[in-house]
């Protein structure tokens, strides 16, 4: 963005505002600026309008960047992890990896992989936040792949067989 883009950013950042009744203040438009003024201004108002249409709270300069970069799918991680600490933030003692995302089994898996690796408990920092979106991302390919390969073979699920089987002709 240019200099000259601030006027149209600011007016982006309050249609924003206005969309998750949030109260934007002058000094929080120039924050976002800042965060996000190497992006093109058409390419930041099309994620603005995508963070409308799909986010469940206000996004973050973060969120926008993700949606940017990423698509829905950095986006919907972004927000799962926004979630997960929203969930477990304030609860002393307590691993973030033990608390259960209310709806997105997703989520709890990354959750669970970040504990194993001792990230966890640093929820407000940016290298937990990075790797769960990582982790969220890979779950979610694999996630699709074997959707994709279960309807490849009819959406049967292989089972264990009780029964012993009979080679017909023995």
């Amino acid at each position: 963005m240019k200099a000259t883009d601030e006027v149209e950013f600011g007016t982006m950042i309050s249609t924003l505002g206005a969309a998750f009744g949030t109260a934007i203040e002058p000094a929080m438009i120039e924050a976002y600026f800042m965060a996000l003024e190497d992006i093109d201004i058409d390419v930041v108002g099309a994620a603005c309008k995508e963070a409308i249409r799909t986010c469940e709270f206000f996004p973050r300069p973060v969120n926008i960047r993700n949606l940017v970069i990423c698509g829905n799918r950095g986006l919907a991680a972004a927000e799962a992890w926004d979630k997960m600490v929203g969930v477990c933030h304030g609860v002393q003692g307590t691993s973030v990896s033990r608390k259960d995302h209310p709806t997105d089994e997703l989520a709890n898996r990354a959750m669970k992989l970040l504990g194993r690796m001792g990230l966890a408990s640093d929820w407000e920092g940016p290298w937990a936040m990075k790797r769960f979106i990582e982790l969220y991302e890979m779950l979610h390919d694999r996630k699709q792949a074997e959707d994709r390969a279960l309807a490849a073979v009819g959406g049967a699920r292989m089972t264990e067989i009780s029964a012993p089987t009979k080679v017909i002709g023995e």
